[in-house]
């Protein structure tokens, strides 16, 4: 008995070591088979990326519903390509697959150049009784050849906007067909609901009246709104517009029938935006909409929040301003809208402080004050006023921050207060605005060749706010 338990012991022991020999082993083989990405080169990447979304900016905002995918940069890998160049391959989003036969991979490829981009595009790999993440390495490598040993699926081809190119579908290796696109079959539920989207392995054919024709070439899956990869732990790898679900982006157009080849009603392979989808608008403010966002690509400008409080007009909220002030201790900082609403949007420490958000139309000269929409709508409506999209931006004529009282520099908030750095400097880069400065029964204002602000006038708060516009 002890014999044999002697030998049951030296035989679990022996396990145990081959098995952290392979551990070993496999996270050697792990290390060497997926080579970082240098610094230098992700940074070109991203760039190159971002100004293609810049470049195009402009055209894709005046598109109802169009997204933008974001790279998952922390996942990126390189693979050494033939001729001595590198892939630079970066996952992105992709919806959760409940098709055993199914798998598809969503890529983004940087050819690169030394450190340098070459070209770039967002790559599908579906893969039909094929493993394409078992075999992603390989595809990478050849997905631009019409021959790949043993594939049976598709690789499909967009620009970094998501827009389709063109694509293959492979059979035993071989490209059988071309033109391939994922399409959908739309079903209404009610108008501009839609619901339980299948998703279809399809070739588009352009007819004499510039429609395509559609040809299901093989069910895909059905979306369930849950998705396989996601970024940084916010469950969605894309933009805020996208509600978290990707299947409304891989659509390329609207397939009309069950299985076979239908005709009418297509847009053609976009791809971006998505059909039927919804998607935020900007109330006929797309242009100016597109300025800004374009602006903050270039030239960026940390966001504001939402207001924190808002009154219908100056007089209705002035009071309520100067109490907070000078009953806590506190600067508040306001802003008044071009419809002449004020909300407060900051309130700092006794000694001043500062607030971010406002932004410049250099097209019109209009000055907004903007906060991401995923802070909330803001409590009143404004004229003007931008939304629908990520971002809110409120059209602004004026500047209004409390003083303190009985200070050794003035005694009603005003009269021989020095400005700040801050407020010279505001009032230099927005020289549109009016900036007022609110007392104790006391209004100034100053400008950007101010060093002391000017006394507008004393009186009540109903006297003051009358002058604020």
């Amino acid at each position: 008995m002890k014999k044999r338990s002697l030998s049951l012991l030296s035989l679990v022991c022996a396990l145990c070591l081959v098995l952290f020999a392979c551990r070993k082993e496999i996270g050697q083989i792990i290390d060497t088979e997926i080579p970082k990405v240098s610094a230098v080169k992700l940074e070109s990447a991203k760039i190159y990326n971002a100004k293609f979304i810049a470049k195009h900016l402009t055209e894709n905002s005046k598109q109802p519903g169009f997204v933008t995918l974001n790279p998952l940069w922390d996942q990126a890998w390189t693979l050494k390509a033939a001729g001595g160049n590198e892939y630079v391959a970066v996952p992105t989003a992709i919806d959760y697959i409940d098709q055993l036969n199914v798998t598809i991979s969503r890529l983004f490829l940087f050819e690169m150049s030394g450190d340098e981009v070459e070209n770039a595009e967002i790559t599908e790999f579906v893969g039909l009784n094929y493993s394409v993440e078992r075999e992603q390495d390989k595809l990478i490598l050849n997905n631009k050849n019409t021959s790949i040993s043993g594939f049976n699926g598709a690789i499909i081809h967009y620009d970094l906007n998501y827009r389709w190119k063109g694509g293959s579908i492979f059979e035993d290796g071989a490209v059988k067909l071309t033109n391939a696109a994922i399409t959908r079959k739309v079903t209404f539920a009610e108008p501009a609901s839609v619901e339980k989207i299948p998703l279809y392995l399809s070739t588009l054919s352009k007819t004499s009246t510039g429609s395509f024709t559609i040809t299901n070439y093989k069910y895909l899956f059905t979306p369930s709104g849950r998705l396989r990869v996601a970024a940084d732990g916010s469950g969605s790898g894309v933009t805020s517009g996208m509600g978290g679900d990707l299947s409304v982006v891989n659509v390329t157009s609207t397939a009309g029938g069950g299985g076979g080849t239908n005709t009418g009603g297509t847009t053609g392979p976009g791809g971006n935006p998505p059909p039927n989808t919804g998607g935020g608008t900007t109330g006929g403010n797309n242009s100016v909409s597109a300025r800004l966002d374009n602006l903050l690509l270039t030239n960026y400008v940390a966001p504001g929040n939402k207001p924190l409080f808002e009154y219908s007009s100056v007089c209705n909220g002035i009071s309520s301003v100067e109490s907070l002030s000078q009953n806590h201790s506190k600067e508040v900082i306001a802003l008044v809208s071009q419809d002449g609403k004020l909300m407060v949007i900051a309130v700092t420490g006794p000694n001043g402080g500062s607030f971010k958000g406002l932004i410049r139309d250099p097209d019109t000269g209009i000055v907004y004050y903007y906060y991401p929409s995923t802070d909330g709508a803001p409590g009143q409506q404004y004229q003007g006023i931008i939304s629908g999209g990520p971002r809110y931006y409120i059209p602004v004529k004026a500047t209004l921050h409390t003083h303190p009282c009985n200070t050794t520099e003035s005694t009603d908030g005003v009269t021989g207060y020095n400005l700040s750095s801050s407020d010279h400097d505001m009032a230099v880069k927005f020289p549109t605005l009016r900036n007022y400065i609110l007392g104790c029964y006391a209004l100034g204002s100053f400008t950007k060749n101010s060093e002391h602000p000017q006394l507008e006038q004393q009186g009540s708060n109903n006297q003051l706010c009358t002058i604020v516009q």
